[in-house]
């Protein structure tokens, strides 16, 4: 009786298909749902960006702009670096 006991106890907690691991696999069957809800909203997010750089030349001006520093030819670039502080004299 007593390894009978044993052994439905062990198979409703400790086995492949006990209560504890179908916890345990649902709880990453959530976090992999939620990952996989943000992968698809970020290829969304990167499918926009690649339809803006293949038809905004506005867009990619500002991205030369903002992230490469770069300028149009009539332009006149002037960089103030950013932890300066003032002195008064």
């Amino acid at each position: 009786m007593t390894l009978l006991t044993v052994f439905v106890v062990y198979s409703f907690l400790g086995s492949d298909f006990g209560f504890l691991n179908l916890l345990r696999l649902e709880r990453r069957n959530s976090s992999l749902q939620n990952q996989k809800l943000e992968l698809a909203a970020e290829i969304v997010d990167l499918e926009h960006r690649l339809k803006r750089l293949e038809t905004d030349s506005l867009y990619i001006q500002e991205i030369a702009r903002s992230r490469y520093g770069l300028a149009a030819k009539d332009e006149i670039l002037i960089r103030i670096p950013e932890e300066t502080e003032y002195q008064p004299e």
